[in-house]
């Protein structure tokens, strides 16, 4: 019996030392839809795992484009991606209906957006990424 409380005890504080293994996931809820109100875009950042959400780490991004329709969305875009970076933040730009582009943006390591915009810190940009429409097929594709 006393071997086996001990062996539950080293079990359990192995696993308590380990860290968590799970990630910090970020994302923009419903996306931003576009100025016809037919599509819209989604983004999900998943930060690194057993890592704080603000450690310059690599970040694996997720970017879908769907239809705008509630009962029965149609993705009609989904690419992932990957990003070193801090707080990794993003602003959604809808050029047209046909066109859209996302700023990938941090302040640094270890660095907040809630501390930084307070303190009016400049961002460091990250990445850009563009979409566009294909009339013919209906489908986005990333402009290049």
């Amino acid at each position: 019996m006393q071997k086996s409380i001990h062996l539950f005890l080293a079990a359990s504080l192995g696993v308590l030392l380990s860290g968590c293994f799970m990630h910090t996931v970020i994302g923009d809820g419903m996306g931003k839809p576009s100025p016809d109100g037919r599509f819209t875009l989604a983004i999900s950042s998943h930060g690194a795992p057993r890592k704080a959400y603000v450690d310059l780490t690599k970040k694996r991004i997720y970017v879908w484009v769907m239809t705008n329709v509630r009962e029965k969305p149609e993705t009609l875009f989904s690419g992932e991606y990957v990003f070193t970076g801090a707080d990794l933040g993003w602003s959604t730009c809808w050029q047209s209906s046909q066109e859209v582009t996302v700023d990938f943006y941090d302040f640094g390591d270890k660095v907040s957006q809630y501390d930084a915009g307070k303190a009016g810190t400049a961002s460091n940009h990250v990445a850009t990424l563009s979409f566009v429409l294909d009339a013919a097929t209906g489908k986005w594709s990333e402009k290049k």
